[in-house]
Formats: C-alpha cells, structure tokens, sequence
C-alpha cells in the first residue's frame, strides 16, 4: 500500500472514529441531561414506555458505536505502525499514549456500564415486575421500574456520561500532543 492511499484510508478511519464517538458521546448527554429529567416530569407509565423505546434505541447505537471505536481505533494504529504501544510502557511517557490510555479506560467503562444495564439490571426488572404483577417470567406489560434498580441505572448513566465526556477530551487532546 503506497503513502497516499494509506494516509486517505488513515483520514478515512478517523472521520468513522469521530462519528462513533459524537454518536456515543450525544447518545450519552442527551440520555443523562435531557431524557432522565424530562421522564420525571410525565405520568409514570409513559415514562416507562418512553424509556423502553429509547433505550432499545440508545443500546443499539451504543454498541455499534463501541464496536466502531474498537475497530478503527485499533486499524489507525496498525496503519500508522503504532500498535505496539497498547503493549508497552511507552503509553505512559508520551502524553498521547496517556490521552489513548484515558480513552481506553473510558471505552472499557462504558462497555461495562452498557453491559450491566443490558446483561444484569433489564432480567432483573423483568423478573421482578412479572411476579409484581402475577406474570410468568420474561413475558407482560411492564408498568413501573423497581427503585433500587432505578438507581443503579441513573449511576450507570452518570458513568457513561463522565466517560464519554473524558474520552471526548482525551481524544480532542491528541491532536495538541496529548494530555500533562
């Protein structure tokens, strides 16, 4: 592959990597400062239902955005023949391997926080709110979200939030050198 076409396939992979990451990062301020509160001001039960069919939505695009970052993330290094600094300690000496190294923690974040939400706390309300209601498992309308699981949920969305907003920065700051 000669230079003009691996710098056009470079530049190709970074505008892919900042969409997914305005993607994900919108997702997430939109999530926390505009659909938490407002679902707060409507009657329960339209909370619920607008919560569910935003978060199939949200959780969509969430991963597809993951799996973006990952994937061009990992293919700008091999590009650049960078790769190798995911696996030594110069991702700690140079201020962008820091900046790389706060996105990577922040995507692990966010793949956590998105992975309990789905894998934990949804079966979890499921199961919950079909023996509230006299349901078998897994099936009937769903009309209130138990508190505890509630909460646990406005934390997870706070950790997206601060992750995204952080690996945002990280990200804008490679372009200056990197972070202190």
């Amino acid at each position: 592959m000669n230079f003009a076409s691996r710098s056009r396939m470079v530049l190709g992979l970074r505008v892919v990597h900042v969409l997914a990451a305005a993607l994900l990062v919108g997702a997430a301020l939109f999530d926390y400062f505009l659909l938490r509160p407002a679902v707060r001001l409507i009657p329960p039960a339209h909370g619920t239902a607008l919560q569910r069919r935003t978060a199939t939505v949200f959780i969509s695009g969430a991963w597809i955005a993951l799996a973006l970052l990952l994937l061009t993330g990992l293919h700008r290094l091999y590009l650049r023949e960078d790769l190798g600094i995911l696996a030594s300690t110069d991702l700690f000496v140079h201020g962008h391997g820091r900046a790389m190294l706060i996105m990577i923690i922040a995507w692990l974040a966010s793949l956590a926080s998105l992975s309990a939400m789905i894998f934990i706390l949804r079966p979890l309300w499921i199961e919950k709110l079909s023996a509230r209601l006299g349901l078998p498992a897994g099936g009937g309308d769903k009309k209130t979200i138990p508190a505890g699981s509630a909460r646990w949920v406005d934390r997870l969305r706070l950790l997206n939030m601060i992750a995204s907003a952080l690996a945002l920065l990280a990200g804008s700051s490679v372009a200056a050198g990197g972070l202190f």
